[in-house]
């Protein structure tokens, strides 16, 4: 996901934009508002920093794949039709894949054991997963309570019953490219239930309206303009 950054970026801005507009109505005072693309990124860092500094650097992120460097089992497992995010407690998840001699096994009975012999892990939760359905996983894991997650493709998210019901995957209509679905906002308000209109205009679509209505041009300057290609628009 590239445009994580980007996204996120734009969300604190609309956080802090909103904290400022806030301490004015209560303050009278307004306030520059400085946000970064790097400044969120780094934010993203979850507790790399932290583990790294309180340790005195004896806890340092270290490049771990699908997996967590601190936290094990915490990742991303192969199953038999499609891959799984388990984050859970190690005794259970060795009950559920009928695997409870490794509860106490020395290579994996803690969680630094585990990380150091992170591969034995994962061989055997996948080797259970690799020879069962999803219908089965899903319900072996929901019996002992366990959270597991099947990584969704694209067109398996957007259908996805949760996703539907929360509105999240929503259709427009271009005037360009026709229906297509979005990413629906992730923000609710209750003063605010119905949906806004997302119809993007062309470039140049308002030249005429803005310019006459808000600056006075006439008809004749306008049309000057666009001969001099001082102005254009786009149509579809």
């Amino acid at each position: 996901m590239l445009a994580l950054g980007d996204a996120s970026t734009a969300v604190h801005a609309l956080a802090a934009i909103n904290g400022a507009l806030l301490h004015k109505e209560r303050t009278g005072r307004g306030q520059q508002v400085d946000i970064s693309l790097l400044d969120t990124y780094f934010n993203k860092q979850e507790i790399s920093v932290q583990a790294y500094s309180a340790s005195g650097g004896a806890m340092a992120a270290k490049r771990s794949g699908s997996h967590h460097f601190l936290l094990c089992p915490l990742g991303v497992y192969k199953g038999r039709d499609r891959y799984y995010t388990i984050m859970a407690d190690w005794a259970k998840v060795c009950v559920v894949i009928d695997r409870p001699e490794l509860i106490k096994d020395p290579l994996y009975a803690t969680n630094p054991d585990r990380i150091k012999n992170l591969q034995g892990v994962i061989d055997a939760i996948e080797a259970w997963l690799g020879v069962r359905s999803n219908e089965e996983i899903l319900a072996s894991f929901a019996e002992a309570h366990l959270p597991i997650a099947p990584i969704l493709t694209v067109p398996e998210a957007m259908e996805h019953p949760h996703l539907k019901e929360r509105g999240i995957v929503r259709e427009i209509e271009d005037p360009a490219l026709g229906k297509f679905s979005i990413p629906g906002m992730p923000l609710r308000f209750s003063e605010f239930p119905d949906l806004l209109e997302l119809t993007a205009p062309f470039r140049g679509e308002h030249n005429r309206e803005v310019l006459t209505d808000v600056l006075g041009y006439s008809s004749e300057q306008l049309d000057s303009l666009e001969k001099d290609a001082v102005l254009a628009a786009e149509s579809y």
